[in-house]
């Protein structure tokens, strides 16, 4: 991977000050601080040395009113060593915490980089290519921790916890303190409406979570990313959470234009309202996401169109041109370069533009001949790859396809049956999606007749 492939070491000086009070040379743990990296929602962040190893940490030294009890104190401690059973290359490590001089803390991997946030705020917004790639690294740790076995879910997935080295490796932080933002009355305003914009309904009603929270949290800081705008916004909590409620947000081919219907389609299940319409798990969010990085990666042709039609593509050919000077007594080959070439065709059913890129042309080659040469003999007609077009299947289409896989290869039933009953409630009013919905239909009562 080439070196700062986001741009990361342009970043803001953070002016936050540092109300933890901790200071050069406070001792925790096995680290010894030595400077203040910045604020979170929980405490302060500095970093440390590692009085025996020699390397970086650092080091999070949680307020004094996070210490309410002693059931919060063990509960703080329980998740903080459940967060450093996680091993991941794309998870900020932790390697201890604990109580000292009276204040919690912990240990984690020092990432040299930046954080999202600092990165959307240098740079506006992000192209495509380079939101899903990060996208993609931060729904491989959420498979991971998804499927870790003890339930954990992150519940604060945001820029501010995602964290990007100066060579693109993407790392998401603060697991296991996520829940103990704004434990305090004093910064209920400055930390939940900070991140209100980045919960699914069921987080800000104190629900049961699960993956699919984590995934809701995601498709926001995706949105983010490519348009530089959160889809939700409100000077209040309150007008924010009636944005929430009623999926109140522009599409994101509105506001950046030439983004893949796909991505829109993406975005739209990603923030659903209701968990049960949102992708299944991260294994199935990271396969749309690819799927979508594949079609852009694709070489040949691009066609910007927002339906599903095949257009019908023109090529010329070109011709080979012979001149005889007078006083020349050898073959000397001339490249004349040529740029890309733009054809731009009207599809008269239906009367949509449509912009047609094409590689970069083949060089013309003129061969300069003595006048005493042969004439040059006619070459055959060069035969040229086919083009192929990637058109992206729609969203309901590759779900029902992956719920057929699952039934086909010996999924339970209960699984089979719930799937298909999501899938009917997800796209049961979507006009294009009837015919599948039907066929879930048949599917489904031939499960619950056996």
């Amino acid at each position: 991977m080439s070196a700062d492939p986001f741009v990361t070491k342009v970043h803001r000086q953070e002016k936050s000050s540092d109300p933890a009070e901790a200071y050069t040379g406070d001792i925790y743990g096995h680290c010894v601080i030595e400077s203040f990296l910045g604020m979170g929602g929980a405490g302060a962040v500095y970093l440390a040395r590692h009085k025996e190893l020699g390397v970086k940490r650092a080091i999070k030294v949680l307020r004094r009113d996070m210490l309410l009890d002693v059931k919060t104190k063990e509960r703080f401690l329980k998740e903080a060593r459940l967060a450093a059973s996680l091993s991941h290359p794309n998870i900020v490590q932790v390697h201890h915490a604990g109580e000292e001089n009276g204040r919690l803390f912990i240990e984690m991997e020092y990432v040299e980089g930046s954080s999202l946030r600092s990165l959307i705020e240098e740079r506006q917004k992000l192209p495509l290519k380079e939101a899903l790639l990060i996208a993609e690294q931060c729904a491989e740790a959420l498979k991971y921790i998804h499927s870790h076995g003890s339930g954990i879910v992150h519940r604060d997935v945001k820029p501010e916890n995602i964290l990007i080295r100066n060579d693109g490796q993407v790392k998401l932080a603060d697991f296991g303190i996520a829940r103990y933002e704004g434990l305090s009355g004093e910064t209920v305003t400055g930390t939940i409406v900070g991140t209100c914009g980045y919960m699914p309904l069921e987080q800000i009603d104190g629900e049961e979570l699960d993956g699919r929270t984590d995934l809701y949290s995601l498709t926001v800081v995706l949105y983010e990313m490519v348009t530089g705008l959160p889809p939700y916004t409100g000077n209040t909590l309150t007008s924010i959470i009636r944005s929430i409620m009623a999926a109140d947000f522009r599409p994101a081919g509105t506001i950046v234009k030439g983004l893949p219907a796909s991505f829109d389609s993406l975005v739209k299940s990603g923030l659903k309202s209701k968990k049960s319409g949102r992708p299944a798990d991260a294994s199935h969010y990271l396969s749309l996401i690819r799927s979508i990085s594949t079609a852009l990666a694709a070489p040949g042709v691009r066609i910007h169109k927002s339906i599903y039609v095949l257009a019908a593509v023109l090529v010329s050919a070109a011709a080979i041109v012979v001149f005889y000077p007078k006083a020349e007594q050898s073959v000397t080959p001339v490249i004349e370069k040529t740029g890309p070439v733009i054809l731009k065709t009207v599809d008269t059913l239906v009367k949509i533009d449509t912009v047609i890129e094409i590689k970069k042309a083949e060089p013309v080659v003129r061969h300069i001949l003595p006048k005493s040469a042969e004439p040059l003999k006619p070459q055959p007609e060069p035969v040229h790859a086919p083009i192929v077009v990637q058109i992206q299947k729609p969203i309901y289409q590759m779900e029902f396809e992956r719920i057929s896989a699952i039934s086909e290869n010996d999924g339970s039933a209960d699984q089979v049956i719930n799937l298909w009953k999501d899938f009917i409630r997800t796209y049961g009013r979507d006009s294009a999606a009837l015919s599948e919905v039907k066929q879930a239909k048949v599917r489904l009562q031939s499960i619950l007749n056996r």
